[in-house]
């Protein structure tokens, strides 16, 4: 049985699209914006006809699936989509206004914990968003090149449970330095 993944669209969201991987057409390219409400769910995009709108954020960055939900982060939001069955199937939870995330992979899951890198501050969620205690939170914020922000990346060392984060430190154009 083939898993069908959950619509996701969210405000601006829209112009960044230009293309979608449709699972349910053979996995082909779709540019037709009237099929386009997608999620991101491990490395691939699928589609489904319908739609569901975030109307949070000016633009959506990431969705990252989890045991129990997948978790959509916009620019300054993050929400929860869970299946609720019909006749909406899925539905949106509001986690949190102030949980954005900095750049489409600046989010990680760990031991069932997702941990990102949000514009001022690290995030842990764990069914709450809190914000992660960090010495160097001060130099990292302070340091990094907000023009190359995009770029900045989290990885996950499972052996010793730790998250990275690679960054562009002052007017480097790639990441340059990692906490």
């Amino acid at each position: 049985a083939r898993k069908r993944a959950p619509p996701i669209a969210a405000g601006a969201a829209w112009a960044m699209l230009e293309a979608c991987f449709d699972s349910e057409f053979g996995g082909t390219w779709l540019r037709d914006m009237t099929l386009a409400v997608f999620a991101k769910t491990k490395s691939a995009m699928f589609v489904q006809q319908g739609s569901l709108t975030i109307n949070a954020g000016t633009q959506y960055l990431n969705a990252l699936e989890t045991k129990a939900a997948t978790l959509v982060f916009t620019d300054n939001t993050l929400h929860s989509l869970r299946f609720i069955g019909p006749p909406y199937t899925f539905g949106f939870d509001p986690k949190g206004a102030n949980g954005g995330i900095r750049s489409p992979n600046a989010a990680k899951a760990l031991y069932g914990r997702v941990y990102w890198m949000g514009k001022k501050d690290f995030f842990v969620y764990d069914g709450a968003i809190r914000v992660l205690p960090c010495d160097v939170l001060n130099h990292v914020f302070d340091d990094i090149n907000t023009q190359q922000s995009a770029k900045v990346y989290a990885g996950a060392n499972q052996n010793f449970g730790e998250i990275w984060w690679l960054y562009p430190a002052d007017d480097d154009p790639e990441c340059s330095n990692y906490v």
